[in-house]
């Protein structure tokens, strides 16, 4: 973030996080725009689709998820209204790879040192037209020709190895296999219904009673993480099974590849969604509303009056749950030395904070040949 940009009130909402290998408090920082009374200072009195535009607006870089999250919260919160439009499902797949191949592409090169080679490699993956293509009122079925596209891109870049998005990663590949941070996977979401809805509304009053919980959220009493490697339809395949940095650097390339691939097969006839999504009414104007996003799982709470004008809005996003200070992030931070950048720049960069993050080192640890 520019200096500029800091003293902006747009800059100033996004904030920043910086971590401090070998120290006790690894991860300092947090988003204004998610303060106690902040974000609902800005939503209070709109309902309707002015909601979702104002949630796309605020949270760009995830905005097609806050947008529908925000869609499907207010719908539930208020059914007596025309409900607002929610995004056809296939789009939100399209959106979600696109968001883990941008994140690829601009932040793998800064975060990991990448060269100059592999730059031009991930700025020409980003030219493919699923990825410039506006999704501005597509269709499913419009949607569902993109990830055609995507599948035809990646069927090219499968018959190259070298070619991979993790291969250009490969150096990393050593040191991120030897970091095995302990696996405390959020698991909010689960395959029986009723038992998913008891849990929705755990997390519903802990959000309506706390306006703080947002910016440092626990499940159940500890620090959970969300990213694509914790999904609710790997939750059986990944039991038992070791889990390095690696995994969750490379969960995004394989879900972009799930992803592609997934669109051949009829929404109705999969087993498992890929990702999942939904509402929740709570009764008395509330609900709770989440979806299953390229950073993890979101959720929006909102409460309505009786004409549908937002009262009270809380977020609850992957990032504040991966750099929580007590997070698995934090304490694998707090194990290194303190001079160890390399290795705080690999766990940053596979957990993965939608805002920026510095590295507080005695040495920048970067190899960017």
């Amino acid at each position: 973030m520019t200096a500029s940009t800091a003293q902006s009130p747009f800059g100033a909402l996004i904030g920043q996080y910086k971590v401090h290998p070998g120290r006790r408090r690894s991860i300092v920082g947090q988003r204004p725009v998610l303060q106690a009374g902040t974000l609902v200072r800005l939503l209070r009195g709109q309902s309707g689709v002015r909601i979702p535009h104002s949630m796309g607006c605020l949270f760009s870089l995830c905005g097609h998820a806050h947008q529908r999250v925000a869609a499907l919260a207010w719908n539930a919160a208020y059914p007596q209204a025309d409900p607002i439009p929610v995004a056809p499902r296939a789009l939100l797949r399209l959106e979600t790879a696109r968001d883990h191949l941008r994140g690829m592409a601009l932040d793998w090169p800064l975060r990991l040192g990448l060269g100059s080679r592999a730059v031009q490699w991930l700025m020409e993956l980003l030219s493919c037209p699923a990825m410039s293509a506006s999704t501005s009122k597509m269709t499913d079925e419009r949607a569902i020709q993109f990830l055609g596209l995507l599948r035809n891109l990646i069927n090219g870049i499968q018959g190259t190895v070298h070619n991979s998005p993790l291969q250009l990663v490969e150096k990393w590949r050593p040191l991120a296999l030897s970091l095995k941070p302990e696996l405390n996977a959020l698991d909010v979401l689960h395959p029986d219904p009723l038992e998913q809805n008891l849990r929705l509304c755990e997390v519903a009053r802990a959000m309506r009673l706390d306006a703080d919980f947002v910016q440092s959220p626990t499940w159940r009493g500890q620090c959970a993480e969300t990213g694509a490697w914790t999904r609710l339809r790997h939750r059986q395949d990944s039991v038992g099974e070791e889990v390095s940095v690696w995994t969750r650097l490379s969960s995004r390339w394989r879900e972009v590849v799930d992803i592609a691939f997934a669109s051949q097969i009829p929404e109705e006839a999969q087993q498992d969604p890929l990702l999942s999504s939904g509402a929740l009414a709570l009764g008395e104007g509330s609900a709770i509303a989440w979806c299953e996003m390229a950073r993890g799982l979101l959720v929006h709470w909102v409460q309505v009056d009786e004409r549908g004008a937002v009262v009270d809005y809380r977020v609850l996003a992957p990032t504040e749950r991966n750099f929580h200070p007590q997070s698995t992030l934090a304490y694998a931070l707090s194990e290194l030395r303190t001079d160890d950048a390399r290795s705080a720049q690999c766990l940053v960069a596979a957990f993965d904070a939608c805002v920026e993050c510095t590295i507080d080192s005695l040495a920048t640890g970067l190899d960017c040949a």
